[in-house]
């Protein structure tokens, strides 16, 4: 049977029984369901077994039969193909599509055919492939199950391969080895569309260095060779190119600083000097580091191969040169850092003559300034010599500049004093007169 088909079922006693009551019953209702008069109907698609039970006076029999439903059959009306018209490149493929109509028709088989199979050869499941420049008719052939038969065709156009321009290697690959060194060559084929078919690598003198099959170099002794590479692409056409690769002898570098020692001021750079040997030893790498109890003493930068002082203090610095041969190597030198010195110092009032009033007290401001105002001192203190004729904001100050507040007491004259405290317990001493009338 098939979905929406109706039939209808009937029985036959034999040996004379006379039917009393019969009743009928589908296994599987969603595949197909019957009434007691025996009318069957298909639901879905399946298999269900009918059941039916006859009573006949004082006895009962049974009967069954399987039915089985299919899918309704849809006629196939018209087949097309998509894409209808395309083009691909040489090796590329494209997957085509029968489009059926309706797209629910009962299909037996789909089978595709190339006019041309070398410009393109297709498979079962309508993916072709461009086998060579032209353009091939692409053919499918659809069979419904009731035997019709409807096809469609679709015009492919395959173009040219295209051929190798240029061949060029990356830096890194031409960079000179060192003897027993080996590394893979990396290539760039233009344009980046062409297929390469084959890769020939040759070297001109194997007794330097070698390269195999696949494009990874082998430094045999020191010398030159000539690296090239050969390759053929779909075309058939051939295109080159070719380095020369310097193999350098293994030997052992090493280096020695230019100071045993090196002191700075806070502030101040140095620049200690790397002396290797042999002298002409290619170095990759300089790095700085360093050991102190003083948290900070240093910064060191590595590109310039410099170190800056930043606190006072002492420690060892190391410095790891890495050469081209791989080694690293390491020296070490005492640093000391200073601190960095006053370069001036300015103390003075606004005015140096106070006046005593009857009711107003005069006074002035005092500033002072240290250069650089990054200079190294513990702290300033401020002191009048005679504190009957002025006195001065005597509160002890820690930055570079600032200004204290200076009193008339009495008429006389006076010595206003700044005392600075160096880092190492020394002090100078800066100072002005001011005089009270």
């Amino acid at each position: 049977m098939q979905i929406d088909q109706t039939i209808k079922l009937t029985y036959t006693l034999t040996g004379g029984a006379t039917a009393g009551s019969a009743t009928w019953s589908s296994g599987t209702p969603s595949v197909a369901t019957i009434d007691q008069n025996g009318n069957v109907k298909a639901i879905g698609k399946g298999s269900t077994r009918i059941t039916l039970v006859v009573t006949a006076g004082d006895k009962t029999y049974t009967a069954t039969k399987t039915i089985k439903v299919d899918a309704a059959v849809v006629a196939l009306n018209s087949v097309a193909i998509n894409p209808a018209i395309t083009t691909i490149k040489f090796g590329d493929t494209v997957t085509f599509r029968a489009a059926l109509s309706p797209s629910n028709a009962s299909i037996e088989s789909v089978v595709w055919s190339s006019s041309n199979a070398s410009v393109a050869t297709i498979e079962s499941n309508g993916r072709a492939t461009g086998a060579g420049a032209g353009v091939a008719t692409i053919k499918v052939v659809v069979t419904a199950v009731d035997g019709t038969k409807k096809e469609a065709t679709a015009s492919l156009t395959v173009t040219a391969p295209e051929a190798v321009t240029s061949i060029t290697f990356s830096k890194n690959s031409m960079e000179p080895m060192f003897v027993g060194d080996n590394r893979s060559v990396m290539v760039t084929i233009t344009p980046k569309e062409a297929v390469v078919t084959q890769k020939t690598w040759t070297s001109d003198n194997s007794a330097v260095a070698t390269i195999d099959a696949n494009g990874r170099l082998y430094a045999i002794s020191a010398g030159v060779a000539e690296i090239k590479l050969e390759t053929t692409d779909r075309t058939g056409a051939k295109c080159s190119n070719s380095f020369m690769l310097t193999v350098k002898s293994n030997y052992t570098s090493s280096f020695t600083l230019g100071k045993n020692s090196y002191e700075m001021e806070i502030g101040e750079t140095v620049y200690p000097e790397i002396i290797t040997s042999p002298p002409n030893a290619e170095i990759t790498n300089i790095s700085f580091s360093y050991k102190s109890d003083v948290n900070g003493l240093i910064s060191y930068d590595n590109r310039n191969c410099s170190i800056t002082g930043k606190k006072e203090g002492y420690g060892v610095l190391t410095v790891t040169v890495t050469f081209d041969d791989k080694t690293k190597h390491t020296a070490q030198a005492d640093i000391r850092v200073l601190p960095m010195r006053i370069d001036s110092v300015s103390f003075s009032p606004s005015k140096t003559v106070l006046t005593l009033g009857k009711s107003l007290t005069d006074h002035t401001s005092a500033s002072y300034r240290i250069t650089p105002s990054n200079a190294s001192f513990q702290y300033i203190d401020f002191r009048s010599d005679d504190t009957s004729v002025a006195v001065i904001d005597d509160k002890s100050a820690t930055s570079a500049s600032g200004s204290r507040r200076v009193d008339a007491v009495g008429e006389g004259a006076c010595t206003i004093s700044m005392i600075i405290t160096l880092t190492d317990g020394s002090t100078r001493t800066e100072s002005f007169t001011i005089t009270v009338v």
